[in-house]
C-alpha cells in the first residue's frame, strides 16, 4: 500500500487543492507539494487501559 493511496490521502488532497486555489499556488507547485520525492511515515501503537 502506498502512502499516496487511500481515503485519508484523497481527502487531504481535496482540502489542499481547495486551499491552494484560494492562496494562488500554481498547478506545477501543487504537484510538487502533493507528491514529494521522499516522505516519512510513522506508526505509533496506542494501548489503552479500557
Amino acid at each position: 500500500m502506498s502512502i499516496y493511496s487511500g481515503a485519508v490521502f484523497a481527502m487531504k488532497r481535496e482540502q489542499f487543492n481547495l486551499v491552494a486555489g484560494h492562496v494562488g499556488i500554481g498547478e506545477n507547485a501543487r504537484d510538487c507539494l502533493l507528491y514529494p520525492k521522499r516522505a516519512i511515515t510513522v506508526s505509533i501503537p496506542l494501548h489503552t487501559d479500557d
